[in-house]
């Protein structure tokens, strides 16, 4: 599986995960591109045989409501996502950004599951959690 948070704009993280995802489904592997946002669109066009599922999750990165709301919708974002991963049983996981990578690696996911965290190169352009 290979999770990410948007890919709507033309971006470097944005081509590289949909080039991986494409990548793998070229070479005849199930790919299930979890897009944790408001939307399912992609500015760079992806694979058909790819399984796209889309969840509007923020992980408590919003300006709405206050620090314990955040922080308390970002506990509730995990256990979706624990719940999503748990369904798909994917046998490695990609992640775009370090909560979804930590919700990979949490103990009741299945052992022997490798997760891979990409990261931008310029730390200026990873996100901060607002609050936290």
């Amino acid at each position: 599986a290979i999770i990410c948070s948007r890919l709507d704009m033309p971006g470097g993280i944005e081509r590289a995960i949909v080039n991986t995802a494409n990548l793998f489904a070229d070479n005849d592997h199930p790919v299930s591109l979890i897009i944790l946002d408001e939307t399912d669109k992609s500015f760079y066009p992806i694979h058909s045989s790819v399984n796209i599922q889309q969840y509007p999750l923020a992980f408590g990165i919003t300006s709405k409501g206050n620090k314990l709301s955040r922080k308390i919708q970002f506990l509730r974002d995990i256990k979706k996502l624990k719940a999503i991963l748990k369904k798909i049983k994917p046998d490695s996981v990609i992640a775009s950004e370090y909560p979804f990578a930590i919700t990979a690696q949490l103990p009741s996911n299945p052992s022997g599951l490798v997760t891979i965290l990409e990261l931008p190169s310029d730390a200026r352009f990873v996100r901060q959690p607002i609050g936290f």
